[in-house]
């Protein structure tokens, strides 16, 4: 063995040396203008909602005004509709899966069309996804993950087929790796959070971090929305109804909040209030709109530090 203290020190510099973890690109989904719900159109569906009376109204339409999203934002189709008289909305887990799909393959798709010079979606090992509301099986990172890539293959032991066909199997061998520790690795490993909120924007980021310090040369996806399809319960059954409620205070009020408690100037939170005016609440990929606002008004150069912050 080299006991050689120069040797030993360049060993102990290069054990210490924490291992970079580097953000490729990130993309947001920019909903179709066919998606908007300005405020009038919300405030008109509480109206003529029957199935809210009208002290609900009179909160919902105080809540919304005052919630600092603007006329821009969007919603699903699903969320357009209002209940009977027909058609009533679709609040089916099949169109919770088609919100899903909607947003993130737009998203990872526009994704890897940025990083197509240095990455390929073959090269992704770990997805890592998040939806508070939502949590179907297949999971969300199921889902892209057979969507965005994979292969069908269509057999067939027909002798009519023949002509049609492109290749002719002639072998197949079978390796057992069994007796090997990495043949359990899966080829993808997938993560799914749920049931937190803002946060786990910032957690997902977290674990994937973590996950690239233990998998060298890996390449680690991260997903973060919220679909809001699948609808809730609505009557007045004793039973089903909560003895006290805690109320999210999302929104405005804990952007105001934390600007005041931290002493923030405006331009620091500008980022934060104009991607809810724009988008809405869009719960764990808030941070990444607003980081998105930052990039379009030319901020955040390079050296600059950027610190995110999810309740």
């Amino acid at each position: 063995m080299d006991n050689n203290p120069l040797h030993l020190l360049i060993l102990t510099l290069l054990l210490r040396t924490p291992k970079h973890i580097y953000l490729l690109d990130f993309a947001c989904h920019k909903p179709s203008d066919s998606d908007r719900a300005p405020t009038a159109t919300y405030l008109e569906h509480y109206a003529l909602y029957d199935r809210l009376a009208p002290a609900s109204v009179t909160f919902l339409t105080k809540i919304l005004e005052r919630s600092g999203i603007g006329p821009e934002s969007c919603v699903p189709d699903a969320t357009h509709v209002l209940p009977p008289p027909p058609p009533p909305p679709d609040e089916s887990l099949r169109a919770a899966r088609a919100e899903i799909e909607s947003v993130l393959f737009d998203a990872v798709a526009d994704l890897f069309e940025r990083t197509r010079s240095v990455a390929d979606p073959r090269d992704v090992e770990v997805i890592v996804s998040n939806c508070s509301l939502t949590c179907p099986t297949p999971s969300i990172a199921a889902m892209v993950a057979n969507r965005m890539g994979g292969a069908a293959v269509l057999l067939s032991n027909r002798e009519r087929d023949r002509s049609a066909s492109k290749y002719v199997l002639r072998r197949l061998v079978r390796t057992h790796l069994g007796s090997q520790d990495r043949a359990y690795r899966s080829n993808v490993m997938s993560f799914s959070l749920s049931g937190m909120g803002c946060s786990a924007g910032i957690l997902s980021v977290s674990m994937a971090r973590d996950l690239l310090k233990v998998h060298n040369n890996s390449v680690a996806l991260v997903l973060s929305m919220e679909a809001v399809t699948v609808g809730g319960y609505e009557g007045k059954v004793k039973s089903m109804l909560l003895a006290n409620c805690l109320f999210r205070m999302g929104g405005r009020a804990m952007i105001e909040a934390i600007e005041e408690n931290l002493q923030l100037r405006e331009e620091e939170v500008e980022a934060s209030k104009m991607a809810l005016y724009r988008f809405g609440n869009t719960s764990s990929s808030s941070t990444w709109y607003a980081l998105c606002y930052l990039e379009a008004k030319g901020r955040g150069g390079e050296g600059d530090s950027i610190k995110k912050l999810a309740i």
